[in-house]
């Protein structure tokens, strides 16, 4: 078992919320279901983070355009 399937089945413990979509958990559309929600998840970690955040060193102005054009 991956160590993110391991975490997905684990208990919940207070003060680290998780999503969980409605119905019985032993349903295979329910867990269908919550496969994709822990996808779309981390897609939209991955991909639609800030970048500016997350990269190094200085922006050229050319690329400062590109990223403003690109938000808005």
């Amino acid at each position: 078992m991956s160590r993110v399937r391991r975490r997905a089945a684990a208990a919940p413990e207070p003060g680290k919320p998780r999503l969980r979509v409605p119905g019985d958990p032993t349903s295979p559309t329910v867990q269908s279901r919550q496969r994709g929600a822990l996808q779309l998840g981390l897609g939209v970690f991955f991909a639609i983070r800030n970048p500016s955040a997350h990269e190094a060193g200085e922006w050229t102005e050319q690329e400062d355009r590109q990223h403003d054009r690109d938000r808005g």
